[in-house]
């Protein structure tokens, strides 16, 4: 029965599939663009039966959608069937191709040249060669028909009412979609929630390494649970580092690495070597509690990450998820493992996911006899959440009792129960997707599982395979996409919704089972090729190429596809073996019939002067490929162009000229292209242009300014580079950028590098006037604006703007600025003739301007004098750089959280005004003029109740620590670096009779660079939570105190560069809690303390540079290796090795930079 089901369930997918392509095929048909070429009449005949047949096939596939299907021979039938529809689409799409080039012809300049006989371009060869392509089309089509009647399938005859009267699945997306939101609520995982809080926080905190496994089927909701705890308070509070790594299948350790270590650095990695990136990750977690999700593993090789994990922080945890018991055994060998089962929903919580989505905003009580249905449905669901809300989301569409009867009898429910019933799940709502739904979701099996996919480059793709219909609707193909997309999503094709307001990026996952409802669909057609791949099938259309450092990937191998519609390089790594030069070079010959070519970091330094041979090409990303620096010219003949990403290519100096010719383009992406010193001429040709993100002024014909004029369907972001060259404010005018409604963010440059005329001034003021945008903004961006005032358009509301940000506006003395009520972030920097932040914050009607801002910085602002802060009562973070003169009226708002002070008016640190901070959790002070002795400026200190990190460096008038500081009820870390006048730590003598223990809350004190301290507090002993004590660079420091014994609870030790240190207290063997110590550049250390020897925690031990005792802890011999021998691991290290080691490095980092064209980019940025 099972097997049955299972055939069943296949032959239906394979008719699904093939639908949507031949309806595709037959609307290109009915447009009649294939008349316009003058063909031959036979050609005509041809194209007219060819048309009939597919109509005639169409509807017997909708016949077949209808029965209930066993027969395997039917599933060939289908497949031949898609596979002839898909060629058709490919003849078909030369005819609109070859219509386009002639119509572009028309205006080139060049049409007199003489042709050569056999071009691709030429017409007779053109008619001769289409025609024979169309014949031998049909002839396939008569042999696939002929075939039908083994399968007993009804041809129904096809006139207009089938046309007008179209099922549900046919009617078209709606136009208002839903919106991206998180799930509101999770349902019937309390207790399972509790248990992994319990574990994650109240369990194994002593124990090096603890693991928790969540086993269980695929869609049962693991990643959802992990998801809740890991952003969970408590457990941003527990764990000072958290990641997340989605590792999948096939397992990649260097993947899982490079993950981490991004994570922990918030950049890119350029770790390149496994030895490298453990090591970087070996230092961070022996430092800090962690905690690590392993999300969807499925290989039992905990022993390529098991050295990570020897010297990790006590207390910090593992969360694996997985569908495989067994991946939880080898685990045993890192740490304690504790399994955790994920068991199916109840009823009632399913049913509350289904009736969310399946009633929306209706009530139950007003659709009994749908709610008793509904109910018999949710069984069907075997307790998965993912088919729970598939299911609610199909049945939200509609309303009446026979189709919920139809679903509920529905015979694709017959599985056993140990199958539970996924896939069939998932196929009846992907049955009830619309045809043109259907395409866009089977396309992105090419893309392989935990894919992010970003929905602005999903659409584009989409927009290339031509699976977005515009001709029934007068809006443009991405709205259109857009609510592809949000229809998907609402469905439960998508999951993981993150969005990224001040970039208006988007970004989802498509869960394994959904993925694997869609590879079933697509089968040969769409690959993700492995390093394993061998051949690759003739008809694949659709193929994506993973690789990374070390891939094996044979591209020679994807020749053999010859029939690519879309091709996706995903690169995984920094830098990868393979020849991708030559690689892009045969693709452009072999692969002509391509929609799509996705190069993102391929790596390569040009692209093939073939690339008009790809004159299908509708899409291409070469974004991120730093070497190339210039394009072909042929790329200006690829007319069906509609998507050229290159962003981030930062040593692109040029494009070519005929850009302009390139009539369907739709977005042109060159952010960040630094070296670009022009654009094409003529941009302003390009009417249907979607996105710009940056347009260079120059005062040639063609580059000016005045190009944007009619580009007003540009959305997203635009920067305008260059406004020194309008030298006529009118012709600012000519932008036009407040007709411009669906831009978001705007920038706007000048060179303000040479001092200015009066007249230049006059005109930069003038030009700014007229370049109003429109009021929908949502970033606005000035720098280097070389006038006195800004434009009077400032002062009007932008109720949409979250971010402004200002950059030297040299000249600039007052902000008459408007209310912005959704403003969130304001930066200035390098205003350099700003008084005053006052009064004009208060627009016309006074009252507070920024009720919004949390987020506000003030760089270089030396003539800065007051900021009245009423006006930001809402900020959170606060950075004052190089401002100082500048005083805050009446005091900083209370809300901050985050205050950074740099190089600025140690005034700020006043009592008056750090009165109400009483919500400050991080406070750092760099080179400011704050000393211990004068009045005021600590007293403030006692209000900061909530703040937990405190960091003050090279602060050279402190010389001795606030006693106010010690006493500050929840600070955790204190770091004192580089304050080289710094001569003691007991607090100045003001308070010391006060009982009050001190530094209770204390976790890690870091001094650095005290040059006149000479000894340590005896409250350092006193220190009851510190965990982490680092001191270095103290050259006078002689000696440590011999209280340290009290320290307990210390877990890591660090001293380094104590040219006076001639001893360690006996009493670090009663650090019983001690983990990691590290010993560096001590020279006058002669020997290790005896009580070592009793310190079992101890797991890592570090000497470097220290001579004495490297002689005395030689391996055996050595006086001193009876006290160590018990540590698991010893690191050391004599300087001449140290040298040696410091050579190879930089010789691997010279190949590493040369290997990557940085070698060849210095001096750039």
């Amino acid at each position: 029965m099972v097997l049955q089901s299972s055939s069943r369930i296949m032959a239906e997918l394979a008719v699904t599939a093939a639908s949507p392509v031949v309806k595709m095929v037959v609307e290109k048909l009915a447009s009649g663009i294939w008349k316009e070429l003058g063909l031959e009449r036979s050609v005509y005949t041809d194209m007219e039966k060819l048309q009939s047949k597919l109509s005639t096939i169409q509807n017997v596939l909708d016949d077949a959608e209808k029965k209930s299907i066993t027969n395997k021979a039917l599933q060939g039938w289908l497949k031949k069937l898609k596979d002839a529809a898909l060629d058709a689409d490919d003849v078909v799409d030369e005819f609109q191709t070859e219509a386009l080039r002639r119509r572009m012809e028309r205006y080139d300049r060049m049409t007199g040249k003489v042709r050569d006989f056999f071009s691709s371009n030429n017409p007779i060869a053109f008619r001769y060669k289409i025609g024979g392509k169309i014949r031998e089309i049909r002839e396939r089509f008569d042999e696939i028909a002929k075939e039908n009647k083994d399968f007993d399938l009804m041809v129904i005859k096809f006139d207009s009412d089938s046309i007008n009267n179209k099922s549900d699945s046919d009617r078209p997306v709606d136009r208002e979609t839903t919106s991206l939101v998180i799930e509101p609520k999770i349902y019937g995982r309390d207790e399972d929630e509790k248990q992994v809080m319990e574990f994650l926080v109240d369990r194994d905190d002593d124990k090096n390494i603890s693991i928790l496994t969540m086993v269980g089927l695929g869609g049962i909701g693991k990643t959802t649970l992990a998801q809740l705890v890991y952003n969970n308070e408590r457990i941003k509070e527990q764990f000072e580092l958290r990641m997340w790594v989605c590792v999948g299948e096939p397992f990649d350790v260097k993947m899982v690495l490079r993950a981490m270590i991004e994570q922990l650095k918030g950049e890119q990695s350029i770790f390149s070597n496994l030895q490298t990136m453990s090591t970087f990750l070996d230092e961070k977690l022996r430092a800090k509690r962690f905690l690590l999700v392993l999300d969807d593993l499925w290989n039992l090789l905990w022993e390529k990450l098991k050295p990570l994990f020897i010297h990790a922080k006590l207390g910090s945890k593992i969360i694996v998820t997985t569908r495989v018991d067994t991946v939880a055994s080898g685990a045993s060998t890192i740490g304690t493992v504790s399994v955790h089962r994920l068991q199916g929903l109840q009823d009632e919580d399913c049913w509350c996911l289904f009736k969310q989505r399946a009633f929306r905003s209706e009530r139950e009580e007003d659709n009994p006899e749908l709610v008793e249905i509904g109910w018999e449905i949710i069984k069907k669901c075997g307790g998965l959440p993912l088919a729970a809300k598939a299911l609610g989301s199909l049945m939200s569409s509609k309303r009446g009792k026979d189709e919920w009867l139809a679903i509920k009898n529905n015979e694709i429910w017959q599985l056993s129960e140990d199958e539970i019933g996924i896939l069939p799940a998932l196929k009846l709502s992907y049955d009830h997707l619309p045809s043109h739904l259907k395409r866009c979701f089977t396309y992105c099996s090419v893309f392989p599982k935990d894919h992010i996919f970003e929905m602005t480059r999903l659409i584009q793709l989409w927009m290339a395979e031509g699976l977005i219909d515009t001709s029934r609707t007068s809006q443009n193909a991405e709205d259109i996409g857009k609510q592809y997309f949000d229809n998907l999503l609402s469905r439960s094709f998508f999951q993981d919704v993150q969005m990224y307001e001040y970039i208006n990026k988007v970004t989802c996952k498509m869960h394994d089972l959904v993925h694997d409802l869609a590879c079933s669909i697509t089968k040969d057609e769409a690959l993700v090729m492995q390093g394993g791949t061998k051949s690759i099938s003739l008809e694949c259309r659709y193929l994506s190429i993973p690789y990374s450092s070390g891939s094996s990937i044979d591209f020679k191998t994807t020749y053999e596809a010859k029939k690519l519609r879309s091709l996706v390089l995903l690169k995984a790594g920094y830098r990868s073996n393979v020849d991708v030069d030559e690689f892009i070079f045969n693709a452009t010959k072999t692969f002509t019939q391509l929609r799509a070519l996705g190069l993102n970091s391929g790596g390569f330094a040009k692209l093939s002067n073939r690339t008009n041979r790809l004159k299908h090409l509708r899409y291409m990303d070469i974004s991120r490929c730093p070497e190339i620096t210039t394009l072909p010219t042929s790329i200006t003949r690829l007319f069906s162009l509609q998507t050229l990403n290159l962003s981030y290519c930062r040593m692109l100096k040029e494009m070519p000229e005929g850009i302009a010719n390139l009539c369907n383009l739709r977005h042109l992406d060159i952010t960040a292209c630094y070296h670009l010193a022009c654009i094409p001429r003529g941009l302003g040709r390009l009417s249907n242009l979607e996105t710009l993100t940056m347009f260079i002024v120059a005062q040639e014909n063609g580059r000016t300014i005045a190009e944007l004029q009619h580009l007003n369907s540009i959305r997203g972001s635009l920067k305008i580079k260059n406004l020194h060259h309008v030298k006529d404010p009118d012709e600012a005018m000519q932008a036009n950028l407040r007709a411009k409604t669906r831009l978001n963010r705007l920038s706007l440059g000048w060179n303000g590098i040479h001092e200015p005329s009066s007249t230049e001034v006059e005109v930069a003021e003038g030009v700014f006037e007229r370049l109003q945008p429109h009021h929908n903004l949502e970033n606005l961006e000035i720098y280097s604006y070389i006038g006195t005032r800004l434009p009077n358009w400032m002062s009007f509301s932008f109720p949409n703007l979250v971010e402004l940000t200002m950059g030297d506006l040299k000249r600039c003395e007052h902000l008459p600025l408007g209310r912005w009520p959704s403003l969130k972030s304001l930066r200035l920097y390098s205003m350099h003739a700003m008084r005053r932040i006052g009064e004009e914050f208060y627009g016309d009607g006074g009252g507070i301007t920024f009720p919004s801002l949390e987020d506000l910085t003030l760089v270089d602002m030396p003539s800065l004098e007051k900021w009245h802060a009423e006006s930001c009562p809402c900020l959170t973070k606060l950075e004052i750089i190089s401002c100082p003169k500048l005083v805050v009226q009446p005091c900083i708002p209370c809300p901050v959280e985050i205050f950074q002070i740099i190089s600025s008016n140690e005034m700020l640190l006043s009592a008056g005004s750090l009165a109400k901070l009483s919500k400050l959790r991080s406070l750092q002070i760099f080179r400011c003029g704050i000393s211990s002795s004068s009045s005021g400026w600590w007293d403030g200190l006692q209000c900061l109740t909530a703040l937990k990190k405190l960091l003050i460096r090279e602060c050279d008038e402190l010389t001795c620590l606030p006693e106010d500081i010690m006493y500050l009820p929840s600070l955790q870390t204190l770091d004192l670096v580089r304050n080289r006048n710094l001569r003691s730590l007991e607090g100045g003598g003001r308070k010391q009779q006060q009982p009050t223990p001190l530094f209770t809350t204390l976790q890690s004190l870091y001094i650095e660079g005290a040059g006149m301290l000479t000894s340590l507090p005896e409250w350092v002993g006193g220190l009851t939570s510190l965990r982490h004590l680092r001191i270095k660079d103290c050259p006078n420091l002689a000696m440590l105190p011999d209280n340290l014994q009290h320290l307990t609870t210390l877990q890591e030790l660090r001293i380094s560069n104590l040219p006076q240190l001639a001893m360690l207290p006996e009493g670090l063997r009663h650090l019983t809690a001690l983990r990691q110590l590290n010993l560096s550049n001590l020279p006058q250390l002669k020997m290790l303390p005896d009580g070592l020897q009793h310190l079992t925690a101890l797991q890592l031990l570090i000497i470097e540079d220290c001579p004495q005792l490297v002689r005395r802890c030689k391996r055996e011999t050595g006086e001193d290796w009876h006290k160590i021998a018990h540590i698991q691991k010893i690191i050391i290290r004599q300087e001449e090795e140290n040298r040696e080691e410091m050579n190879e490095r930089r010789t691997f980092a010279a190949k590493f930079l040369d290997r990557f064209g940085f070698a060849r980019c210095t001096g750039h940025s």
